[in-house]
Order: C-alpha cells, then structure tokens, then sequence
C-alpha cells in the first residue's frame, strides 16, 4: 500500500510540473522535472519487488533533483516566483538528500 501512495503522489507531482510549464520562466526545464518524476513513478510501478531501501532511494533522488530543478527554476524567474519557488525547492532537495543519507527515518 504504501508504494502505491508515493507512486500516485510522484505521478501527480511529475503530471503537476507538466501543467505548471506553459508559465513557467523555463519550460524545458519544467519539462525535464515533470517527466523525470513520471519516469521515477513508472520505475517504481514496474518493479513489482520493490523493498523500502529502494523505494527511499528513488524518493530521495526524486526530490534531490526536483528541488533542484525548482531553485534553478527560481534563479531565472522574476521576484515573485523567486519568493515561493526556492524555498520550495531547497527544502525539496534538503529532504532528497536527508533521504538518501537516512533511509531509516525516511521509512517511520
């Protein structure tokens, strides 16, 4: 059950970054995240034996890279988009790494 759950909200997040791309300051970039979530979503529904350390590892490379793309993203908008997305996505790439590092906190 709870594969199921982070798969549907990786799929969301990668369909959301999708959406968000047609105005955003750079879409390629958007693009890139949105199909990079859906590809880590297709990854973990494909693979039916998948065990929690793995499932942690493509949730933390998940967000460790999203946050990135989403500060990369802030870094060329204007301010307004500079105020909500970094520290969207810091904290986004903060929990990636703290997953990856951790993987037994990252499970409770």
């Amino acid at each position: 059950m709870l594969i199921l759950l982070v798969t549907v909200g990786i799929v969301l997040t990668g369909v959301t970054e999708l959406a968000a791309a047609r105005t955003s300051p750079t879409p390629q970039v958007a693009v890139a995240a949105g199909i990079g979530w859906l590809a880590a979503g297709a990854a973990i529904l494909v693979w039916p034996g998948l065990t929690i350390g793995v499932l942690t590892a493509i949730v933390g490379a998940s967000l460790l890279v999203g946050g990135l793309v989403k500060v990369v993203e802030a870094l060329r908008g204007n301010a307004d988009e500079r105020a909500s997305a970094l520290p969207l996505g810091a904290a986004s790439a903060v929990l990636g790494v703290l997953a990856l590092v951790w993987p037994d906190v990252t499970v409770l």
